[in-house]
């Protein structure tokens, strides 16, 4: 480390007459510095390890990143002006309404409205200013019509399109993959299927913004290069799958 090797040099020049490494109870400090350093987040503390399985991911395949929020949450509304400090090539971003409360169901509608309209960043600034002011608002089909009329959109396409079939099964299928995870608050990232951190694990915005970078390194490092990657007979693993039984 460079940083240490220059904070070691200046301290050897202070410290003349002995050196570093006869000035014992200096020595713990700095191994004791190196070691917080190393390891500022603590599985279990800052974020949680939903899978410690070991599985090798090629370099070639994205990082996958879902990131959940509510309208009507104030950091979800300053994490989103994050957001472009975190993006990256090798990451695949997917954005998902979370469904933490009953009422919150009818605001994944209006995320999937707003977001699929040429307006969609006006809509959207306007959701966040309107639920952060109340939360308990556009909790049931007519006032969420009624506020997208309100702000100019056509009634029966706002009608249509947040009582489709489609969409209904889009919410399902989302709430039964948020489901999957321990999500206590918002906003929320799950990293690769195997790390998550949410709102009710860290102290700040910048905690979480920090949080969620020394994960990305983590889930960086998991990834094996495509001329490292081991194959399954180096593995000693079968190459075909037994023949599925289903139970009756």
């Amino acid at each position: 480390m460079l940083w240490l090797n220059t904070l070691v040099a200046s301290i050897n020049r202070v410290f003349a007459q002995g050196g570093l490494l006869k000035s014992p109870l200096l020595l713990l400090f700095l191994l004791s510095f190196f070691s917080k350093a190393q390891g500022t987040f603590q599985a279990g503390t800052h974020y949680l390890e939903l899978s410690s399985e070991q599985a090798q991911v090629e370099t070639v395949q994205p990082i996958q990143v879902q990131h959940w929020f509510w309208y009507g949450c104030p950091s979800c509304a300053l994490f989103a002006q994050k957001l472009p400090l975190l993006q990256a090539k090798d990451l695949e971003w997917q954005t998902y309404p979370a469904q933490l409360r009953n009422h919150w169901y009818f605001h994944a509608k209006a995320y999937h409205f707003a977001s699929q309209q040429d307006n969609a960043a006006e809509l959207e600034q306007a959701l966040f200013e309107t639920l952060n002011q109340n939360g308990q608002a556009l909790a049931d089909q007519e006032s969420l019509q009624g506020w997208f009329a309100s702000q100019g959109e056509d009634a029966d396409l706002v009608a249509d399109k947040t009582t489709s079939p489609l969409l209904n099964q889009q919410l399902a299928q989302e709430l039964a993959l948020q489901n999957k995870w321990p999500i206590r608050g918002v906003p929320a990232v799950v990293i690769d299927d195997r790390y998550l951190v949410d709102a009710s694990m860290v102290k700040s915005l910048d905690e979480f913004v920090a949080v969620i970078q020394f994960l990305l390194q983590q889930a960086r490092q998991n990834r094996v290069p495509e001329q490292d990657k081991v194959t399954p007979q180096e593995l000693g693993l079968a190459t075909s799958l037994p023949r599925t039984v289903i139970l009756q």
